[in-house]
């Protein structure tokens, strides 16, 4: 990896052929709250509750938050929330 200069940092990623290439994937975990504006070049989205799918017309191959770009592949897409596991359960109207 490039040494990161005061305005960008490079990185790239490299899938070794295990099993079937076609199949690859690879998620990067990006810090975002509810209320935050997440934009790209065709899209502009307050990020809450509801979930949110942003697929690759509307990223363009770019990703803008907080004062950052993030350029991706022509082919990425965006979901929105995710948890860990699950979803968070909802109990109402369970004793």
């Amino acid at each position: 990896m490039p040494e990161p200069s005061s305005r960008s940092v490079a990185f790239r990623f490299a899938i070794t052929e295990m099993a079937r290439v076609e199949e690859a994937r690879l998620s990067i975990q990006l810090v975002l709250k509810p209320g935050e504006i997440l934009e790209t070049p065709n899209a502009r989205v307050v990020l809450g509750a509801d979930r949110l799918e942003l697929g690759p017309d509307e990223i363009a191959g770019v990703i803008r938050h907080h004062g950052w770009s993030l350029k991706v592949d022509p082919s990425a897409r965006l979901l929105w929330p995710v948890y860990p596991t699950s979803p968070p359960q909802t109990t109402a109207g369970q004793n």
